[in-house]
């Protein structure tokens, strides 16, 4: 029983003891919270001492930051500059967008192209990489001070012109006399002046009484087109940032052929080679071909030859036919045709026999004897005249005027005693004397009216 008792007691003391070191730590606890409490709030209060004797003169802005203008996907660099900053800190912030972007060296945004760097905590500089449209605006430089401080700087991101072939017009064609309205849709900034021109350098026609040589504006309004309204037109877009844009169309007028004819009769002999023209217009292109008053159609051989010349303008087309060693038959109606989707048309020339003109040959080869018999004959003839001049007086003008009506006389006489005396034999002979003697009467009288009209 002893020994029981002596247990129990040595149970009560450790016991005992157990309590006594958990209220000793528990004091110990409480005493090391106290210091450190006591030694937190005295960090506190001495950093705000020596904050506040840091911060003694605000932070402010060293100068101004400069606005920046930039082409679309060039890299820019905004600059933030401060003094005295102290423990305060510097954000930058995209103003239309309300978003902050940097704060201090931290990267708040998520656009990867965006960066932060500094210059011994005095320069702020903000990054863009690949400048977009929709980076333009106002940045905003921003210093944490109990009212903030803040400064802009403004981001001018300036895009090339560019056409929007969606919401632009595009080749058309459309029917003669018809009104047409093409637009043409440029984007850029700043915004892009777009401008009408026809690629051929000519006016545009805005209505039959009013013509341009160029349009101003996005549209371009053509009051009953006609063909000469046809061709390529030029849109073009600019707006100072190079390079301009510009779009072509085309505008195809359709309408039914049409044809001209300038000598509807001709006149040609047996044997000769005779050309028939007709001019037509057409759009689209017309079929172009020729026929006989039956309606054949003639096609290319040794007889005919058919050609087709486009003209200066593209619905403008000349045809030809070319007809060879004229015969009797060949005489007659030809129809120039012209076939196209929207009708056609002819023409009609008619061809008619003529006698070829009439013309005297002078031959080239003569006899000795005949040309020494005529030389002689015309220096006896001339012998005693005196020659026609201005500057003779009327009594010589008389004189004149009657040797020349003796020469006269005298040709006339030697021709016809060289038609009466000429045999079949000396037909060259003939041939020459009549060639020269009314070559000498010619010339005679030829004389004769200079001489009358000096009178």
């Amino acid at each position: 029983m002893m020994h029981h008792l002596s247990s129990n007691n040595q149970n009560v003391t450790m016991s005992n003891r157990q309590v006594f070191v958990d209220h000793r730590c528990r004091r110990k606890r409480r005493r090391l919270s106290t210091f450190l409490t006591v030694t937190c709030t005295s960090f506190l209060v001495l950093s705000l001492c020596v904050g506040h004797s840091i911060s003694a003169e605000d932070p402010e802005f060293a100068e101004p930051i400069e606005n920046i203008t930039a082409p679309a996907s060039r890299d820019i660099r905004m600059a933030c500059s401060v003094k005295n900053l102290g423990p305060h800190k510097v954000a930058w912030i995209h103003f239309e967008g309300s978003a902050i972007l940097t704060v201090q060296t931290h990267v708040i945004t998520r656009n990867p192209r965006i960066k932060v760097t500094h210059d011994k905590h005095r320069t702020w500089i903000l990054h863009i990489e690949n400048v977009q449209e929709s980076d333009a605006g106002r940045y905003m430089c921003q210093i944490n001070t109990e009212t903030a401080k803040t400064q802009f700087g403004y981001l001018h991101v300036v895009v090339p012109p560019n056409i929007d072939d969606s919401m632009s017009s595009s080749d058309i064609i459309v029917r003669e006399n018809s009104n047409v309205s093409l637009q043409c849709h440029a984007t850029g900034s700043p915004t892009p002046v777009v401008k009408w021109r026809r690629e051929d350098g000519g006016d545009l026609r805005i209505n039959k009484t009013y013509s341009v040589a160029e349009w101003e504006g996005e549209t371009l309004e053509l009051s009953r087109i006609s063909r000469l309204d046809m061709g390529a037109h030029l849109c073009i877009a600019s707006n100072g940032v190079p390079p301009g844009v510009s779009k072509r169309l085309k505008i195809s007028v359709d309408f039914p052929p049409m044809a001209w004819i300038e000598a509807q009769l001709i006149g040609a002999g047996v044997g000769f080679t005779v050309t028939l023209e007709c001019t037509t217009e057409a759009h689209p292109a017309s079929l172009n071909y020729w026929t006989r008053e039956d309606g054949h159609m003639i096609h290319d051989n040794r007889k005919y030859k058919s050609s087709n010349q486009v003209g200066s303008l593209p619905y403008k087309t000349h045809m030809k036919l070319t007809i060879s060693d004229l015969q009797p038959k060949d005489f007659g109606t030809y129809k120039c045709v012209a076939k196209n989707p929207r009708g056609e048309t002819d023409g009609s020339i008619k061809l008619y026999q003529s006698a070829p003109p009439a013309t005297t040959t002078i031959p080239t080869t003569t006899t000795k004897m005949s040309h020494r018999k005529h030389k002689d004959q015309r220096e006896k003839n001339d012998t005693g005249r005196k020659p026609s001049s201005l500057a003779v007086g009327l009594s010589e003008k008389d004189s004149d005027y009657t040797s020349i009506l003796n020469t006269v006389d005298k040709s006339r006489q030697r021709s016809t005693k060289s038609k009466s005396s000429s045999s079949p034999g000396d037909s060259t002979e003939w041939l020459e004397g009549n060639s020269l003697s009314s070559t000498s009467s010619l010339r005679s009288l030829c004389s004769l009216i200079v001489v009358a009209y000096l009178l």
